[in-house]
């Protein structure tokens, strides 16, 4: 609360709220525990610096504040140092990592981050999927969100296995995904069996 009283107060251009752990030894989770009761409110100077030490909750507001100055290579490294705390940051990764406007060694990156992340978050895994364009890649990406317990990844993968979609038509899997599917929540492949 205090943290948020001084920045409110702070006239811009005032020196930095961050505590000395952050500023001095460039202690990442000092700033991170200092800027979230801050929030959108957080100083875009304090953040700037609490993201030079790569403080994931100070990139992902500082890319979501999109200052006009950063580009766009920029904002997506802000949104990589987001992700390795943040799903959500992930999955705004997934969305821009194909755009050809990005340096490709920033789209490689994009791409290793995302994949780690996928190994910790099954929507992010799906995010994936849904940018996928060649049908191994596809699977594996639905494979591992389904594993992850991805309700939609489940009957994405269930339907293209029913059908034989992308992959090889393999009806017997496709009901054991589709029941894990319909466990998850994935309401209309449930109704769609009913149905049958």
């Amino acid at each position: 609360m205090l943290a948020l009283l001084v920045a409110l107060l702070a006239p811009p251009g005032a020196p930095s709220v961050l505590p000395l752990r952050c500023l001095d030894q460039g202690h990442a989770p000092s700033c991170d525990r200092w800027l979230v009761p801050l929030g959108e409110a957080a100083p875009e100077g304090d953040l700037r610096r609490a993201c030079a030490f790569e403080a994931p909750y100070a990139c992902g507001l500082l890319a979501d504040k999109a200052p006009r100055w950063a580009s766009r290579d920029q904002h997506v490294a802000w949104q990589m140092i987001a992700c390795r705390a943040d799903p959500a940051a992930c999955r705004k990764v997934v969305g821009v990592m194909d755009d050809a406007r990005l340096a490709p060694a920033t789209r490689a990156r994009a791409a290793k981050i995302t994949a780690r992340a996928c190994q910790r978050w099954a929507d992010v895994c799906y995010a994936l999927a849904q940018k996928a364009t060649d049908p191994e890649a596809l699977r594996g990406w639905l494979e591992r969100a389904c594993a992850g317990d991805d309700g939609r990844a489940c009957r994405d993968l269930a339907w293209r296995l029913e059908r034989g979609d992308g992959v090889v038509a393999d009806p017997k899997r496709a009901q054991e995904i589709g029941d894990r599917a319909c466990a998850r929540g994935a309401a209309e492949l449930c109704l769609h069996r009913l149905r049958q």
